[in-house]
């Protein structure tokens, strides 16, 4: 039932690990969900991270982060409807653990 709205594919955390990030939505605004793969050249794909949100843009490190992810993520609570809203935060790459780690805006 889910629809792809966007995919990315590419060395975007440089070096030379490909990563997947794709976007789907269900009926309603507030089911959309991003997903984010680890491409080794060599092993198994490592899911990063599943949020509810919609994919930004990728960010290179510079002075004031690391390198990253930019997700705009769904408050809905499924319940009541004063948290349907977007909270933009950036998914910082640790390279050494390969793993995401959420900052807040």
């Amino acid at each position: 039932m889910m629809d792809l709205l966007d995919a990315k594919l590419g060395r975007l955390f440089g070096g030379t690990d490909e990563v997947l990030v794709f976007t789907s939505n269900e009926e309603h605004a507030y089911n959309v969900q991003t997903e984010i793969w680890l491409l080794p050249e060599q092993g198994k794909p490592k899911l990063l991270a599943v949020v509810p949100g919609v994919f930004g843009e990728f960010v290179a490190a510079s002075s004031e982060h690391k390198a990253g992810v930019w997700i705009d993520r769904e408050t809905y609570d499924g319940v009541n409807s004063s948290t349907k809203g977007r909270a933009l935060e950036l998914w910082e790459w640790n390279g050494s653990g390969q793993t995401l780690v959420r900052k807040k805006r």
